[in-house]
């Protein structure tokens, strides 16, 4: 078979937008939400020990600036690799590989 290489991409930081609300019936948009209001960033542990877990499996970790998806298409279509996430919107990039 074919070896494969993993990258995890992380979302950078959000700002937040006075304008914009998000829609309620969506449950990204609950989670986003939920995040800005815990300051966008996982549970402090919780990121040191994956963050630990990534290198001492020689996994890659990037972190976005701001919406990580545009560098995750970005990636996909230069290492001609498919995106494994759960988020939708990946069904809006051309993504040769394709998206799970």
């Amino acid at each position: 078979g074919k070896d494969s290489n993993v990258t995890v991409v992380f979302d950078g930081i959000f700002k937040s937008h006075k304008d914009k609300r998000p829609d309620p019936h969506r449950y990204s948009s609950e989670r986003f939400s939920a995040l800005l209001r815990e300051q966008n960033q996982l549970p402090v542990l919780f990121r040191e020990q994956f963050r630990s877990i990534l290198d001492k499996l020689k996994i890659d970790v990037r972190v976005g600036r701001g919406e990580a998806d545009p560098m995750v298409a970005s990636l996909a279509k230069q290492e001609g690799a498919c995106v494994l996430a759960w988020d939708s919107d990946y069904h809006l990039y051309d993504l040769p590989e394709g998206y799970v």
